[in-house]
C-alpha cells in the first residue's frame, strides 16, 4: 500500500512539473551538512595513499564522498587498495560506471602511465567528472558518455534531480515519462575490438546491470583480465536477473572470485582473476 502511494505521489508531481524541484529540496535536508560546508568553497584536496586530488564542489552533488574528506578517511579504501595493488605502469583500467570518477582520479593520479577508459552514462556527472580532470590536469584518462549494456545502440535511464545519485538503465520508456534520456549504449567487445589498448582491470558498478556488462564483453572474458564488481543484488531483481546468477557466470568463465570485506558498502563487493 505505502509503495503504491508513493508511485501516486511521484506520478502527480511529475504530471504537475514538481517532481524534480521536491527530490532536490528533499536531497538538500537530507545533505545540508555538506552544502553548508562547502558553500563557499568550489573545490577540495583529497590526499588518497601518496597522492592528493582535487575534486570540484561546485555542484553541492558532486561530493558523495566528503564526509569520508571531512573525517579525514578514505572513500572505499578496500577497493582503493585492490586496485592499487593491482594496476602497475603500462595496465589499462576500465572504469564502468564512473560517476564523478572518483576510481579513475585514483588510479589516474598513481601513474600518468596507466591508461584509464571512463564510461558514464549521466551528463551531469560527465560535466564533473571533466571538471576534476581539469583540477588535476591527468591526460591518461578517457572519459566517454555512453552505458555500457549487452548490446550497442541505445537505452533509456531517468535523468536524477541530484547530480550525481543512482542512475539505472532501462530497455525501454513505455510509459512515456518525460524524464527518461536517451543515451547510446556499447559492449566492451565492440569498444575495444579495434583498439590496440586491452584492459587488465575493470571496475563495474551499474546498479543492477551487472550481467549485461558481463554479457557484452564475452571476448574480453577469455583473456586474463582482472575485475572488480559491485554486486546489486535488489536492484539485479530489475533485471531478471540475481547475485547467484552473476557468480555463476564468473566461475562458468573460469574465474577465481573473492569477496571483498567492505565497512560502508551496502551491497556486495567482489574480486575475480584467473
Amino acid at each position: 500500500m505505502k509503495r503504491k502511494l508513493k508511485k501516486i505521489v511521484k506520478e502527480l508531481l511529475r504530471k504537475a512539473g514538481l517532481l524534480k524541484s521536491v527530490r532536490r529540496v528533499s536531497y538538500r535536508i537530507r545533505t545540508g551538512k555538506i552544502g553548508y560546508l562547502f558553500k563557499a568553497a568550489a573545490q577540495f584536496e583529497y590526499q588518497i595513499l601518496t597522492k592528493k586530488i582535487i575534486f570540484s564542489v561546485a555542484d553541492p552533488y558532486s561530493a558523495a564522498f566528503v564526509d569520508y574528506y571531512l573525517l579525514n578517511k578514505t572513500y572505499e579504501p578496500e577497493a582503493v587498495e585492490l586496485l592499487n595493488a593491482n594496476l602497475g605502469d603500462n595496465d589499462v583500467f576500465v572504469d564502468v560506471g564512473a560517476n564523478i570518477g572518483y576510481f579513475s582520479l585514483v588510479v589516474g593520479a598513481r601513474s600518468s602511465a596507466i591508461k584509464i577508459f571512463a564510461f558514464e552514462m549521466g551528463s551531469e556527472n560527465v560535466q564533473i567528472f571533466n571538471k576534476n580532470l581539469a583540477l588535476n590536469n591527468l591526460k591518461n584518462i578517457e572519459v566517454h558518455q555512453v552505458a555500457v549494456a549487452d548490446f550497442t545502440g541505445k537505452v533509456f535511464y531517468e535523468d536524477s534531480a541530484v547530480g550525481n545519485a543512482v542512475l539505472k538503465i532501462m530497455t525501454d520508456n513505455k510509459e512515456n515519462n518525460p524524464d527518461v534520456v536517451v543515451v547510446e549504449s556499447v559492449t566492451l567487445d565492440d569498444f575495444f575490438r579495434e583498439r590496440t589498448e586491452k584492459p587488465t582491470v575493470v571496475k563495474i558498478d551499474v546498479e543492477g546491470a551487472e550481467m549485461k556488462v558481463l554479457q557484452g564483453m564475452q571476448q574480453l572474458l577469455s583473456t586474463n583480465i582482472k575485475l572488480l564488481i559491485e554486486i546489486h543484488p535488489k536492484d539485479l531483481i530489475g533485471f531478471g536477473s540475481s547475485r547467484e546468477e552473476v557468480l555463476q557466470y564468473l566461475k562458468e568463465q573460469q574465474f577465481q572470485i573473492r569477496p571483498v570485506a567492505s565497512s560502508d558498502r551496502k551491497n556486495d563487493l567482489v574480486f575475480a582473476w584467473k
